[in-house]
């Protein structure tokens, strides 16, 4: 199959007569009692809005409550899920959960679709590509090389390939950085890693950047740097790589 993403996109999500045009409105209208209410926190999940107040306010519903029902029964779906910092210590009492949509479609469904039904309805397929997914296209993409890279991680992990057995691999945040991969044991010994999706070679900046946000760390015995990158890695990255076995390369 030689066809582009975007000969793929418009026949297959984007034309209404498309396979996979209707497919999450259906599953939801037949699993869901209000499904306009889903579909708003939905589409605000699918923005980016990923705390409980943003949802909150994005989609007008005044009672935190009553969106926290609405997210449950998601979850229960496993449409939606939360998660919080890997190194949060009671992950279901944590104040610093972000919800998710689960399955990358989903995502880009109500992203993209969603939104601009009108336009869809009348075949106007160009003027959405164009104008509403191409310019985003690559940091959606992004996220998605991010869930690629924790899955390999955590392949190498079950491999015991990894410089340690990590205990637990997930992402990590604070209100200030986050961190695309944060994995680590018992002892104290970490990786941290960073996941590049763009045409250009990851160098010694994302290196010295990634270093700098795992100083938020403290009484960390070993760190170890792990940078994921879709277009490879610069000549100084890789000859300081061979030089420092803190320094995993992966592409």
């Amino acid at each position: 199959d030689h066809k582009t993403i975007e000969q793929n996109v418009k026949e297959e999500i984007l034309n209404k007569n498309g396979f996979l045009f209707s497919e999450p409105r259906f599953l939801l209208i037949e699993e869901l009692r209000e499904p306009a209410i889903y579909f708003s926190i939905l589409k605000a999940i699918a923005f980016g809005r990923a705390r409980l107040n943003e949802i909150v306010q994005e989609t007008g519903i005044s009672d935190p409550h009553k969106v926290n029902k609405y997210l449950s029964v998601l979850r229960e779906l496993r449409i939606v899920k939360r998660e919080v910092p890997i190194t949060e210590d009671k992950p279901h009492k944590s104040r610093k959960g972000i919800y998710l949509l689960a399955d990358p479609f989903f995502r880009f469904w109500f992203r993209y679709v969603l939104p601009h039904m009108s336009y869809l309805e009348e075949g106007d397929l160009n003027y959405v590509w164009k104008e509403k997914i191409k310019p985003s296209l690559n940091s959606f993409t992004g996220f998605i090389f991010e869930d690629i890279c924790l899955q390999r991680l955590k392949n190498l992990n079950r491999k015991n390939v990894l410089p340690f057995k990590a205990r637990s691999i997930g992402r990590w945040w604070n209100n200030k950085e986050e961190i695309d991969i944060v994995a680590y044991d018992n002892q104290q010994s970490f990786i941290f890693g960073e996941c590049k999706w763009k045409n250009k070679k990851v160098g010694l900046n994302e290196l010295y950047d990634l270093e700098r946000k795992a100083d938020t760390f403290f009484n960390v015995k070993q760190k170890y740097f792990a940078l994921f990158s879709k277009s490879g890695f610069s000549k100084e990255l890789k000859n300081l790589s061979s030089q420092r076995k803190d320094i995993l390369l992966f592409d």
